[in-house]
């Protein structure tokens, strides 16, 4: 299995980053990106993995917080305090596809209505 990035999750990951190395710089920013593109190939190999849910309200669309993809990048490489949600569903083609990317205080299922909307 595999991933795709949709538009809107797509800015939302570049706004994201772009943030990340203004309050802390490229380094911490590079580290960020790394644990955002494990956890996204993490879900492409395994949507139910350990640490995905369903997100309540919206059906056939999971959530999975990147913090539980930190094991697989080496120590010097871990981002500190991560805290963003992958919203996704799977394709028809079998594709899982992240329709967002947000915070952990924003409700998922907020999240995925607006993502399906502008998708």
């Amino acid at each position: 299995m595999t991933y795709r990035v949709t538009d809107p999750a797509r800015k939302q990951i570049v706004d994201i980053l772009t943030r990340s190395g203004l309050d802390y710089g490229d380094h911490r920013a590079a580290n960020y990106r790394a644990l955002l593109e494990a956890a996204m190939e993490d879900i492409g190999i395994d949507p139910r993995r350990l640490g995905a849910r369903p997100v309540r309200r919206v059906p056939d669309v999971w959530c999975y917080e990147i913090r539980y993809s930190r094991g697989r990048l080496p120590r010097e490489r871990r981002a500190r305090d991560p805290w963003h949600v992958l919203v996704y569903c799977l394709d028809e083609d079998g594709v899982v596809a992240i329709l967002a990317v947000v915070g952990l205080s924003y409700p998922a299922d907020r999240a995925a209505r607006q993502a399906i909307r502008e998708r």
